[in-house]
């Protein structure tokens, strides 16, 4: 278990406080390199070949939303993510705008709840 050695690296997102030096950050566990921290390899570059885990931010619906809705959330969502500003905190945070239209957003959660449940399954990992 990894325990924030200071305050300041409990108010912010890793990346600060790896460039602030109150922790080492060993990889990055995407399949390419971050700009955000473009000096720390991948964790294939670092020795674990095959290793890909891509965090993600979302904004979802619950389900039956009127679809004019959606498309009007989406549109906006998309175009807040053009505002300098919040490019700029979304860089700082390591992240990268992605723009999804909402029927490729709903592709990427399937997928990643079956990876999920491939996962568990395969690690025996049960609800208790």
């Amino acid at each position: 278990m990894w325990t924030c050695p200071s305050p300041a690296c409990r108010r912010s997102q890793i990346i600060e406080s790896v460039r602030g030096g109150l922790v080492k950050g060993l990889a990055v566990t995407d399949t390419a390199r971050s700009p955000a921290a473009p000096d720390l390899p991948t964790m294939g570059e670092a020795g674990v070949p095959g290793y890909a885990m891509e965090l993600w931010w979302g904004i979802v619906a619950p389900a039956g939303t009127p679809q004019d809705l959606v498309v009007t959330l989406d549109r906006e969502i998309n175009r807040a993510l053009t505002v300098p500003d919040m490019r700029a905190f979304l860089e700082r945070e390591g992240a990268a705008p992605d723009g999804r239209s909402p029927a490729e957003f709903t592709s990427l959660i399937a997928a990643e709840l079956a990876r999920w449940r491939r996962v568990a399954r395969e690690a025996d990992i049960h609800v208790e």
